[in-house]
């Protein structure tokens, strides 16, 4: 039995990455408290129902499927860069003095 619900304008502004909104979501719930999602991609979540926690762990997976996708790519795409002679990162300075600064 639910005691209250915490109601949330958009689930992105719940968690800082999916880590720590799913842990956030799994302590509100320990204190018997649920999550009702009001607008933006996540409209129909309310995790006080059975429906709603089913949407969200499917929300849940397909963000981590998605950050997982991205890191991928970025790392092939450096690999390919790589091996066109591409390399990354700011370019080398060509000052002699070693000071660092330059201002």
């Amino acid at each position: 039995m639910l005691v209250s619900k915490h109601f949330s304008q958009t689930i992105d502004r719940l968690g800082r990455d999916l880590k720590h909104l799913v842990s956030t979501v799994d302590e509100l719930r320990a204190r018997n408290v649920g999550l009702k999602v009001l607008a933006g991609a996540g409209a129909q979540i309310d995790t006080t129902t059975a429906n709603g926690r089913l949407f969200f762990g499917i929300f849940a997976a397909l963000a981590e499927f998605e950050r997982e996708l991205i890191a991928e790519r970025t790392r092939a795409g450096l690999a390919a860069a790589r091996a066109r002679g591409r390399l990354g990162g700011r370019p080398q300075s060509n000052r002699d003095d070693g000071d660092g600064c330059y201002g």
